[in-house]
């Protein structure tokens, strides 16, 4: 029994006719090392250590901080000749108040851009100093020519306004956004760290040329950004050709001051404009109350039928206007063998036939 149970178990593994069950192991997954994207610290909305990523972002930033706040605004624009002669040269100090209500800027140099009567900003010959007042509800303007005269004169304040308060968030996103930037390092001014970005490529967008100049290249750009966003500084060098062909080289430069703490108080002139433009204003009006006054009813009697009652009687009336100047309302005549109404006819006397 012994034996027989042996075989028996010895059998098991050969009556079966396979070899021995082997198993197949699966290497397991390797871990592996992926690369993550080191992120580039931003050092200002739309700007990073490698530039200016984001323009519309960036202006946006410039615009939130500026657009209510008080500030003080620099700007130059020199034009000079390849001989090293100073063509044009302008600067310009505007101080605005917080909410932009108040303003007062201060313009000077050759063919300094002025508002002569209410004219929109241009370029005047003969202009050396353009100063601008507002309180917000009136804005006054004193031009200086190059004779010494200055004249006052009272403009319209939503132009002034318009003109001065525009933080360039437009032209920010457009120049920006076409414009190849790297950041230099960062520079420190008045315990604040502001960052240089310099244009590696700068865009024709970044220019506002002069109006005589067409032919444009050579275009740099640089500005000075804080944390915040805004652009203390800008500046913007090129070279432009006039379609005479003079060449020079023009530089615009804008810095921005005293963020949040400018205030701005009336000019040394408001009292002498205050009493010009109400004289102005008065003289203007008076003079035009008796130039129109002829004029206004001279178009009502022209153009409006009136009536005239004439005893109980209702007629109408037209006015004649006459090649001798009489502008007076007459009735017309009446028709051929007709009494005029309001007029007694003539009683007929009784004729005795002749015998």
């Amino acid at each position: 029994m012994i034996v027989v149970g042996a075989v028996v178990l010895s059998g098991c593994s050969a009556f079966g006719g396979s070899s021995p069950e082997t198993r197949t192991v699966t290497p397991a997954p390797v871990p592996t090392t992926e690369s993550t994207p080191t992120p580039v610290p931003r050092l200002a909305p739309g700007t990073t250590t490698r530039g200016v990523a984001n323009a519309s972002a960036l202006a946006a930033a410039h615009d939130a901080v500026l657009r209510n706040a008080s500030f003080t605004r620099r700007s130059n624009l020199t034009i000079t000749y390849r001989n090293g002669t100073v063509r044009e040269r302008r600067r310009a100090v505007t101080r605005l108040g917080a909410g932009h209500e108040r303003l007062f800027s201060v313009a000077s140099g050759t063919n300094v851009p002025a508002f002569v009567a209410g004219s929109p900003s241009v370029s005047v010959l003969g202009v050396k100093r353009n100063e601008v007042y507002s309180n917000g509800t009136r804005a006054l303007s004193a031009v200086t020519y190059a004779n010494g005269t200055t004249a006052y004169s009272e403009v319209a304040t939503e132009l002034i306004h318009e003109s001065f308060t525009d933080t360039d968030r437009a032209y920010l996103t457009r120049a920006l956004g076409r414009t190849e930037t790297r950041v230099v390092g960062p520079i420190s001014r008045n315990d604040t760290t502001l960052y240089r970005v310099v244009a590696t490529e700068a865009a024709l967008s970044a220019v506002r040329p002069p109006p005589t100049y067409g032919s444009i290249r050579n275009v740099r750009f640089r500005a000075l950004v804080d944390s915040r966003g805004v652009l203390r500084e800008r500046r913007v060098t090129y070279t432009a050709t006039t379609a005479n062909g003079t060449t020079g080289s023009v530089t615009r430069s804008i810095q921005y001051r005293q963020i949040g703490a400018t205030t701005v108080g009336r000019p040394v002139w408001y009292e002498a404009a205050i009493e010009n433009t109400t004289n102005a204003t008065n003289t203007r009006d008076a003079t035009d109350a008796t130039t129109r006054l002829p004029w206004i009813r001279r178009l009502l009697l022209i153009h409006r039928p009136s009536s005239k009652r004439v005893g109980t009687e209702r007629t109408s009336v037209r006015t004649i206007r006459r090649t001798t100047g009489d502008r007076r309302s007459r009735p017309l005549p009446p028709p051929e063998g007709r009494t005029p109404v309001g007029q007694r006819r003539s009683p007929r006397r009784y004729r005795r036939p002749s015998s």
